[in-house]
């Protein structure tokens, strides 16, 4: 049985502010365990250089299993333990050819149960003058929503800085693959997802539901699955799931918020990014039918809020 999953920072700076959650040092364990394997330093945010340290890596001789999957090489150990996700040798190279910015998504971790949760990371590079700042956080936007993340930077060349960006809230990486304006705010300057970027997001999103262990649940209805992200300490749980049905024959994810009203029923949904109204439409009917146990009488009865993503696959 693999492991509950948290996902961790790889290949990036040790944080010095006093910002990093409990959370973040802790998972410095999976970092380590690949940097280890790798004779790789931690002190270094990663570059084009660093990547191609590890693509010339035997993998095999480390004890680790490499493939490429959608783009994307994807690691993990003999054991099946612990995991890693970056873009793959010909996706860097053929960046590198078309001179479009160095930029690349990178996650790790392990997995339990059902479960997958933990920190993405996006590292790229950025015209940037002066750099104010060594780390902190500030607001990333998609679309009219506003979530905040942790980031490092580095002086590259003279015109360019090398920024990582992470998060743990996992509705914000379930939004960007099909956001339509997802975008970071450092310092004051605006930071556009790129389609390449978004890509490696959809792409690693579906290697992490491919490998979740399926329930009995799961065998028997595959083509949709769900992630409920809650913006509570007191997260509710589901007994009741109406499932929508894939009405347009996609393949990918869609996202929305959602409340959660003290006695199990469905409040306010939201949507969080430009959707075809026949999908709105079977989403909200579908979502509406859910129920959630009601909250304990010592509890306030104030509605939850959160986001659920559904996955569908191509019939």
């Amino acid at each position: 049985m693999l492991k509950y999953f948290k996902f961790v920072l790889l290949f990036i700076a040790y944080f010095h502010s006093v910002s990093i959650s409990a959370q973040e040092s802790n998972d410095r364990f999976y970092i380590n365990f690949f940097n280890n394997i790798f004779d790789i330093e931690t002190n270094e945010l990663p570059d084009s250089k660093y990547l191609k340290s590890v693509y010339e890596i035997n993998f095999k001789d480390r004890g680790i299993i490499d493939t490429v999957r959608d783009n994307m090489l994807y690691l993990f150990d003999e054991f099946d333990e612990y995991h890693m996700i970056l873009p793959s040798k010909d996706t860097f190279l053929e960046t590198q050819e078309n001179k479009t910015d160095f930029k690349f998504l990178l996650v790790a971790g392990d997995y339990s149960d059902s479960l997958f949760q933990g920190i993405f990371t996006l590292t790229f590079e950025f015209p940037i003058d002066t750099v104010i700042k060594n780390s902190g956080s500030t607001t990333f936007l998609v679309d009219e929503n506003r979530f905040k993340y942790n980031f490092n930077l580095k002086k590259l060349t003279p015109d360019t800085v090398l920024i990582n960006v992470s998060t743990t809230d996992q509705s914000v990486w379930a939004s960007l693959g099909s956001s339509n304006n997802a975008r970071f705010r450092i310092n004051g300057n605006v930071i556009r997802i790129d389609n390449n970027l978004k890509k490696q997001i959809r792409n690693t999103v579906k290697i992490i539901e491919s490998n979740l262990p399926k329930t009995n649940e799961d065998k028997e209805e595959t083509v949709q699955t769900y992630l409920i992200s809650w913006d509570t300490n007191l997260p509710r749980k589901p007994i009741i799931q109406v499932m929508p049905s894939n009405v347009l024959n996609i393949e990918g994810s869609i996202t929305v918020q959602f409340e959660v009203n003290p006695n199990g029923t469905i409040g306010i949904i939201k949507r969080l990014h430009d959707m075809k109204p026949e999908f709105e439409i079977e989403i909200f009917k579908a979502l509406r039918g859910w129920r959630f146990e009601k909250l304990p009488l010592d509890k306030k009865q104030i509605s939850q809020s959160g986001s659920i993503t559904f996955y569908f696959v191509r019939e």
